[in-house]
């Protein structure tokens, strides 16, 4: 639960963190979009402005080139006296001057007739520094310009009469329109006043126009752009560059009555400092909101999910068989209360158990010995009747067989134990096969155990009648038979003992029956006692694995495994 509870946790935290930044992201795209497209019409619209004021100046030029009074001023002194050639000069020089000063920016306004030689400026320019007669024809005609004569200065030049290619000796006269370079830093000034950055005229040929200051990497990297064509037609879109780790908007738009481009730069690091703000906040927010819920998921685990394991753990303890297991953790909870029940529980059940347990024991031990008690009066009454058969057949046999019984029993009061070491069990069956070559010279046998297996304790008893039965059931019934194998060894942890002989055998059916047999709790009388109490006293000493198991001995008889698993301390001191 706790699992699904953190793997929750983390899914919420990484779901906000998601949405933090994407909220982020879209907000500063539409803060950048919003800036792009108000600074862009600003800087259209100041553009515009100007271009209005420009094209609202070279109306009245033109206006002003069909005056009467200038037209007639240039034949005026061929044709006029002298005095009204005056007072004409004088009515145009008023009308320039106020024309100049109706204008909605201050400008100068100059007239030239070349055939006189003759300027007359609303500013009273002297002639030879309005004009150059060498450099006249070489200067933009009808249209505005920007020329470096005076500093920088803005002229619009008009000829009459109207020529495609002017030239000196062919014009009555020309009007000339001129703007000092403050207009073009009061457009620029206009422009910054919406608070949109800074900006700039630039033309590749010139050097930049700027209000008051001008950033030069800016600059340089405007430069940059216009020589590697990024410029198109002189405008420039949404151009975002980065200098020293600033970040900086670009934009540029061409003006139609310039050759020169209105360049504007925005810091943006200026512009998303609330943006900034704010993400700085929210990720704040999800630090503070990570630490507080690694600190409520630290309590719940420290009061709940702790307690609980530590539980688990215990009844797991408890379930495996641990009865001893008690709790000891302390948690000042309801917890405490649930572990001190849990400790009366497993006290309850341990002594439970361990009665059940001893009782469990007493039975089996019970059973043990009445199988044990079983099998040494049929060993003792086979033996008998074995030497009444023998008495008159064979002395020898039968006083064998009464020093086998003798020492046997000698053996089992003495030691007073219900396991032997497997030495001594072999030693009787060496006994009882040699009396039984006494009745049958035709009997041979051979024993290859394993050193070490022979000290390991085993029931009394619990080969013998094995191999008994091997020579009564199996030699004794079949003509030319006479030999038995004894084979003992060890193999991962499980003793195992062999008896083969070549005698009569069994039938896979007689097999599995006989192996059917063995594992019913009490005996059937189809079977004999000895194999039934064998196979019983080793799954009550062992465990359900031990006992005997049946197959076809490649001598041709029976093959008979007694087999139980290697317990460390079974061997003999």
């Amino acid at each position: 639960m706790f699992r699904k509870l953190l793997l929750f946790f983390i899914s919420v935290l990484v779901t906000i963190s998601i949405l933090f930044t994407i909220v982020e992201q879209v907000s500063e795209n539409v803060l950048q979009e919003t800036l792009q497209s108000t600074s862009l019409k600003q800087l259209k619209y100041s553009l515009q402005e100007m271009e209005q004021t420009l094209k609202q100046l070279e109306v009245l030029t033109v206006l002003l080139s069909n005056d009467s009074s200038i037209k007639s001023y240039g034949n005026s002194k061929d044709f006029s006296p002298y005095l009204n050639s005056l007072l004409l000069r004088k009515i145009i020089e008023e009308k320039l001057l106020t024309q100049s000063y109706a204008n909605i920016v201050q400008s100068n306004i100059s007239i030239y007739w070349p055939r006189l030689d003759e300027v007359l400026s609303s500013l009273n320019h002297s002639p030879k520094k309005v004009y150059n007669k060498e450099q006249w024809s070489t200067l933009p005609k009808f249209k505005w310009f920007i020329s470096r004569e005076n500093g920088f200065e803005l002229r619009y030049i008009l000829v009459a009469p109207y020529l495609i290619v002017p030239e000196l000796k062919s014009v009555n006269y020309t009007i000339e329109t001129s703007l000092t370079v403050n207009f073009l830093k009061n457009v620029l000034r206009s422009v910054e006043a919406a608070g949109n950055g800074s900006s700039f005229f630039y033309n590749p040929s010139f050097e930049p126009i700027y209000a008051d200051k001008l950033n030069e990497s800016v600059f340089q990297k405007v430069k940059d752009l216009y020589a590697t064509g990024r410029f198109s037609n002189g405008e420039l879109n949404h151009q975002t560059i980065t200098i020293d780790n600033e970040s900086y908007l670009l934009q540029a738009v061409s003006s139609t009555s310039l050759d020169w481009s209105l360049v504007q730069y925005i810091p943006l690091d200026d512009y998303l400092k609330p943006l900034n703000l704010t993400k700085k906040i929210s990720r704040a927010s999800l630090i503070f909101l990570i630490l507080i819920g690694s600190f409520m998921y630290l309590i719940l685990y420290r009061n709940i999910k702790r307690p609980i394991t530590y539980l688990v753990r215990k009844l797991e303890a408890l379930g495996s068989g641990k009865y001893e297991s008690r709790v000891h953790l302390r948690v000042n909870n309801e917890f405490d209360y649930l572990f001190d029940r849990f400790n009366d529980m497993a006290s309850r059940i341990q002594i439970l158990i361990e009665d059940v347990y001893e009782e469990k024991l007493r039975s089996k031990e019970a059973i043990y010995k009445q199988l044990q008690s079983q099998i040494n009066p049929h060993f003792l009454y086979n033996c008998l009747f074995y030497i009444v058969s023998m008495a008159k057949k064979n002395p020898d046999a039968v006083t064998a067989m009464a020093q086998n019984l003798a020492y046997y029993y000698r053996f089992i009061t003495k030691n007073n134990s219900y396991e032997i070491p497997l030495s001594e069990e072999l030693k009787l069956i060496t006994s009882y096969l040699s009396v039984q070559t006494l009745r049958n010279p035709n009997l041979h046998y051979h024993i290859d155990v394993e050193e070490l297996l022979k000290q390991a304790l085993i029931p009394p008893l619990i080969l013998q009648p094995i191999v008994e039965n091997s020579v009564v059931h199996g030699i004794d019934n079949k003509l030319g038979s006479g030999i038995i194998t004894i084979k003992g060894a060890t193999l991962e942890g499980v003793h195992y003992i062999v008896v083969e002989d070549d005698g009569y055998g069994l039938t896979p059916t007689q097999m599995q029956n006989l192996s059917s047999q063995l594992e019913n709790k009490y005996r059937d009388n189809e079977i004999g006692c000895g194999l039934w109490n064998i196979h019983q006293r080793m799954q009550h000493r062992y465990d359900h694995t031990s006992g005997l198991t049946f197959e076809v001995s490649t001598l041709g008889g029976l093959k008979v495994t007694l087999s139980w698993k290697c317990i460390e301390g079974k061997v003999q001191d």
